[in-house]
């Protein structure tokens, strides 16, 4: 328990909130600032500073990290879940493009030398990019957003309506 119960505002924590909002490098970033609370757990608040400190030891080194496409794609997940519903290709791009990312961060991450971003490693140890997801997406749009010419049978070159002998490489 917080006592007294507008710490908060007593210290302008909106003000905070409103700093580290700006510096987020995507929408759910800034959501997770706003939703951002004080804490009375030590042993919470202790691991989320030692994955601030690791991250920060990140951004600080000269390291390629795959930060560039972090999309919030949370509306596009929940139309997608929605029967008969379709996606427009900018969805297909931004879901792919942002599980890319995920995958490639959690690669680097994981692959640092032992006793390196511990914490880290510990907050994605759980998270998996399915492979088969990421390849069918891949499929169906290129890497500049664009949809493939193979994407379907119908697209290919030379496809006529009615074509049966191409049913087999129908994407989903």
């Amino acid at each position: 328990m917080i006592y007294p119960d507008n710490f908060e505002i007593k210290i302008g924590f909106a003000q905070i909130r409103e700093m580290l909002s700006e510096l987020c490098l995507s929408p759910l970033g800034r959501q997770f600032v706003s939703r951002m609370t004080f804490l009375n757990r030590h042993d919470l608040v202790q691991r989320l500073l030692e994955q601030t400190n690791e991250f920060k030891q990140l951004l600080e080194s000269d390291a390629e990290i795959p930060l560039q496409h972090y999309f919030d794609v949370t509306a596009y997940l929940d139309r997608a879940a929605i029967p008969g519903t379709f996606l427009e290709v900018q969805a297909f791009f931004e879901i792919k493009m942002s599980l890319r990312t995920i995958r490639d961060s959690l690669r680097y991450i994981s692959s640092a030398e032992e006793g390196k971003y511990e914490a880290l490693k510990a907050l994605g140890a759980n998270v998996m990019v399915e492979r088969s997801l990421l390849a069918a997406l891949d499929k169906v749009v290129d890497d500049a957003g664009a949809v493939r010419d193979d994407a379907s049978p119908e697209l290919q070159p030379g496809y006529k309506r009615g074509d049966r002998h191409r049913a087999s490489g129908t994407v989903a």
